[in-house]
């Protein structure tokens, strides 16, 4: 039995060492070739930046490889003796948030990687706002499991300190608490993303380290490594009988081929002969022929949700971007969002969340502007308290119609969770997050464009 496709987001602040984890991982688990690794190490030290090495496994850009963090959110392959695992490498910066949220929106589960280094921890990063915001995100998009490596272990002082892992896990458990997360059900790992310590195999240089344990709601579960925490997380039952709907992460222009759109499958099955539907587009949709699948370097005749794919679409620039939703034409295909009622909660005090509050709207791969008109509030248990508040403050919940100024397809979140959560955001702050209860669409019927499609031989 094949294993099982796991999606795992790395967050974390910047300089926590998210793509050097991950690119540490993929070297250990055969992902990627020693030779591979051999020039990536020569490039990096040809511009003085021979520390990046395993973070330049996922920053492939020439603008992140001169910065020296992620901009772009990267999507790796590797396997473990239970999943099949999409690392799913987020950018740190806080003005790249959106960025991070598309990533952490597709996830199953996510590492939250926090620096134990003097420099990074005298600065206060491993409890900052930017932290706290990527903890927010998980909660935004309903995700449960959660496990903190604590990186940077062996330029501690001293190097390899129990203490000091002792200290970064008590305050962060205390700001996972903060927001909304038992701790207790949170692994904490000590790791060296640079030394490759403690991430799939057991460590040498920590001693002092007896194992990780958390409390699940299956009971109790103990480890060491970082695979082994993941190891854990389990998958819930796939939506493989809904509807196909694919959020579309990436859209490449490649030359001889034409425009690749890839993405994480949030239900159902695309098969290789699937005709599918592009939405929104300036006609309301667009239907496609697939031909063929791909994901992660591999031919497959069916992706199923969890699995990260990409297939070719011949068509103008500007037809098919990023935030776009792909669906099966013949089974409930996707339609533009008009407006939508949802259950919010606000997590930020330092706005006024009122009728006619604009805002960034995060949902899946897209973000666009909209308005929000406040209609009540609610108690913790989900009743109505009051009817047309004059707002709703922080730490309380309410619903809310949101009205989209650009086009979106956003899906009820009892039927496509992965599509029915979604976060409010003002500039690089998450103001509320919330699930859909109701969606009101955009009823056109245009002639839908027919695009030929084949798939492309690209790494994705």
């Amino acid at each position: 039995m094949a294993p099982a496709p796991l999606c795992v987001a790395f967050v974390g602040h910047r300089s926590a060492g998210k793509s050097s984890t991950v690119g540490h991982l993929l070297v250990q688990r055969g992902t990627v070739e020693q030779r591979s690794l051999d020039k990536l190490s020569e490039d990096a030290q040809a511009i003085g930046k021979g520390a990046h090495k395993y973070a330049w496994v996922c920053d492939k850009l020439a603008v992140e490889r001169r910065a020296g963090h992620s901009i772009e959110t990267s999507f790796s392959r590797f396997g473990s003796a239970d999943y099949d695992i999409t690392a799913i490498d987020t950018p740190g910066t806080t003005n790249l948030l959106k960025n991070a949220i598309s990533g952490c929106a597709q996830a199953d589960a996510v590492v939250l990687v926090v620096s134990a280094a003097d420099a990074d921890v005298d600065r206060g990063l491993h409890v900052s706002d930017n932290t706290r915001q990527h903890i927010m995100m998980a909660q935004a998009f309903g995700i449960k499991k959660i496990a903190v490596a604590v990186n940077k272990m062996d330029i501690t002082s001293p190097p390899w300190s129990q203490e000091r892992f002792e200290d970064v896990k008590t305050k962060v458990s205390a700001l996972l608490k903060n927001c909304g997360v038992n701790p207790k059900s949170v692994p904490f790992i000590p790791i060296s993303a640079w030394r490759g310590e403690n991430l799939s195999k057991e460590p040498e240089k920590l001693p002092w380290f007896q194992g990780w344990m958390a409390e699940y709601k299956s009971g109790p579960k103990t480890g060491t490594s970082l695979l082994s925490a993941i190891d854990t997380f389990g998958v819930d039952a796939r939506p493989t009988d809904k509807p196909l709907r694919i959020p579309i992460q990436h859209v490449y222009n490649v030359d001889g081929v034409g425009m690749v759109a890839a993405g994480c499958v949030a239900t159902g099955k695309l098969t290789a002969d699937s005709t599918v539907t592009l939405a929104p587009t300036n006609s309301g949709a667009a239907k496609v022929d697939l031909t063929s699948i791909e994901s992660h370097h591999r031919s497959i005749k069916v992706a199923e949700a969890g699995e990260y794919v990409g297939f070719n679409v011949k068509a103008s620039a500007g037809e098919v971007c990023a935030g776009m939703v792909c669906g099966d034409a013949n089974d409930d295909a996707p339609k533009e969002c008009e407006s939508f009622s949802a259950q919010v909660m606000v997590v930020n005090g330092q706005v006024s969340f009122r009728s006619g509050f604009s805002a960034i709207l995060d949902c899946h791969t897209a973000h666009v502007p909209c308005t929000v008109s406040v209609d009540a509030k609610m108690d913790r248990k989900g009743n109505i308290t009051e009817t047309c508040p004059s707002q709703i403050r922080k730490g309380e919940s309410g619903m809310i119609t949101v009205l989209p100024l650009q086009p979106i397809c956003v899906e009820e979140n009892s039927a496509f969770p992965g599509l029915g959560r979604f976060g409010l955001r003002s500039g690089n702050k998450i103001v509320a997050f919330g699930a859909v209860k109701a969606v009101k669409r955009v009823e056109k019927n245009p002639k839908l464009p027919k695009l030929t499609t084949a798939l492309a031989t690209l790494t994705i």
